[in-house]
């Protein structure tokens, strides 16, 4: 296991996960789910191959005009009965699984990352103030939303955390595969894309926030 370094920002477990109801992700999802006022967030959450992962890795956003609280949520944990983690390979630099959410139509922001390990977490507060409109009667394609993990040596030599950078890509041609392969009753390729632009040199991608 990784020495965490201590500039890593430390809450109590409770202080944010008690003020915040995380919405629960659908097993299913049926054609009659983008009809209507029914509105579905859908996207990947990826983690960058071959860097360290965190038990708990929660990315939290908004819904501005209800305050509402939802979160993509992975818990990095081997399963007996599965055989497997929540990770698959998403390509050569990401793995990650897919998400989808029904919820109200509206604008939101994308509000922190807790990253959680041992009963300690470590909260991103750098930025974090990224917006995106969730419209009604389709899926909403978010884009793949991507924790990396910044590692260095200490004076030993030894493997330490230095921090975690937060972004979302549009990825949409990749993620349709994945996406379609686990809601196969919805018309995927109808989604709106909602990816924040970019505020980076590369033009797919999009700084969410950081540690």
């Amino acid at each position: 296991m990784h020495y965490r370094l201590t500039a890593l920002c430390f809450i109590a477990l409770t202080t944010l996960i008690t003020a915040c109801a995380p919405m629960t992700m659908p097993e299913q999802l049926a054609a009659s789910d983008y009809q209507g006022q029914t509105a579905l967030l859908v996207g990947t959450y990826a983690h960058t191959r071959g860097v360290e992962k965190y038990d708990v890795e929660s990315i939290w956003f908004q819904n501005i005009e209800t305050e509402e609280y939802y979160r993509i949520h992975t818990q990095n944990a081997f399963d007996l009965f599965t055989a497997q983690t929540d990770y698959t390979i998403l390509d050569k630099n990401s793995e990650g699984f897919v998400f989808a959410f029904k919820i109200p139509a509206g604008k939101y922001r994308i509000r922190s990352a807790v990253l959680s390990e041992d009963n300690m977490q470590y909260r991103g507060y750098d930025v974090f103030n990224s917006e995106f409109i969730v419209e009604s009667g389709k899926p909403n394609y978010l884009g793949e939303v991507k924790t990396h993990v910044l590692e260095g040596e200490n004076f030993l030599g030894m493997t330490v955390t230095r921090g975690a950078v937060f972004m979302v890509s549009n990825k949409l041609e990749r993620d349709l595969l994945f996406i379609s392969q686990k809601y196969p009753e919805i018309n995927w390729k109808l989604a709106k894309v909602v990816t924040p632009k970019s505020n980076t040199k590369d033009q797919n991608v999009h700084i969410v926030g950081k540690f």
